[in-house]
């Protein structure tokens, strides 16, 4: 038990990196050039924080009373963050559909991503108090480890943000506050512990209802006069789905990635790769789903198989694909399969034209 606030911290602060660098990618549309920008800023807010809690903490009497409030302040800054990155077009504002300026992508991860400082002055704290710095760095590793796997791949579809950042830096300051209050009575520390989890229990609702203001705002400013549909969460990148004039816009983050009905369809690059061989019979689409099965059925194939790794981008094509994407999905010569590229390649099987 002495080790969950350090393995907490980890896992807290990992998951905080997730979800602010996914939100900015979304915003910024995932350049390199964004990546690395995170990186460098996230990396030298907690190098900063590291350093002036180092500095701090020889002179602090309660130094785990301090852990408490850092813990605390970065409750509340975590999710806040969220609804800031999502509203950068109102510090910087940019016409209808267009991407945000170079000076933002400079400017907003350098500013928001704050919490990271105050994950570097934790660990400080910690190891100063604890007297070692090699056993909080271990156990705070193994929590970003549990930490990040439980957010990438499993709970990042079923629970928004703004609520998974409020339950993971919660369950942090819940830790630190046992942390702190260690002098008091048992049965005290047992109620403060059981009153904080419940105010975190009856903020969860609140919190999801914000989120999702945020979340219709940022489409209201980004699109004006569209009306959205369906929001999906995925691993792989959030979709959704917009509506204007009868016609449905999917969305990858904050990049068009298809529109039904089109008015015209443009030649694709599945039609030059089908001509290079003559009367294919067989052919495998590695992604590109809805341009790809749309090229390839126009051509006498017998077998055309698609292989894509996101299962809630092909459910939101049969839901809002109209009946030209739906009979297309139905076609008989038509196989969906659902995984892994490599994994899929690596199968025995006969060869593809």
């Amino acid at each position: 038990m002495k080790a969950l606030p350090f393995f907490l911290l980890g896992l807290a602060a990992q998951s905080t990196q997730i979800v602010l660098f996914r939100e900015f990618l979304s915003v910024f549309a995932g350049t390199e050039l964004t990546l690395a920008l995170l990186l460098g800023c996230w990396l030298a807010w907690v190098a900063l924080g590291g350093m002036g809690g180092a500095l701090l903490a020889k002179r602090m009497r309660r130094p785990t009373m301090a852990y408490l409030l850092l813990a605390l302040v970065g409750m509340l800054l975590a999710p806040l963050s969220v609804g800031c990155i999502r509203h950068l077009r109102d510090l910087w504002p940019t016409p209808p559909g267009e991407s945000l300026p170079l000076v933002a992508l400079f400017v907003a991860p350098a500013l928001l991503l704050l919490p990271a400082g105050g994950w570097g002055w934790a660990f400080a704290l910690a190891s100063q108090f604890t007297g070692s710095p090699a056993r909080v760095y271990l156990v705070e590793g193994l929590g970003a480890l549990v930490g990040g796997s439980a957010v990438s791949l499993l709970l990042w579809p079923w629970v928004g943000p703004c609520t998974l950042l409020w339950w993971t830096t919660g369950l942090h300051g819940a830790a630190a506050w046992v942390l702190a209050a260690r002098r008091l009575p048992r049965g005290r520390r047992q109620w403060g512990t059981l009153g904080w989890l419940m105010a975190l229990a009856l903020a969860t609702p609140g919190w999801s209802r914000w989120e999702e203001r945020q979340r219709l705002r940022f489409w209201e400013e980004y699109l004006p006069g569209f009306r959205l549909r369906a929001f999906v969460p995925s691993p792989y990148g959030d979709w959704t789905v917009l509506e204007r004039e009868g016609q449905h816009h999917f969305y990858q983050g904050s990049l068009l990635h298809l529109s039904l009905p089109e008015p015209t369809e443009t030649a694709s690059v599945i039609h030059l790769a089908l001509l290079q061989r003559e009367a294919p019979r067989r052919v495998l689409i590695l992604g590109r789903v809805a341009e790809g099965i749309r090229a390839a059925l126009r051509h006498p194939i017998e077998e055309v198989e698609v292989v894509e790794p996101d299962g809630r981008w092909l459910s939101l094509l049969r839901r809002y694909g109209f009946e030209e994407m739906q009979s297309l999905l139905r076609n008989p010569r038509l196989r969906l399969h659902r995984g892994d590229h490599r994994a899929f390649l690596s199968r025995e099987g006969p060869p593809y034209d």
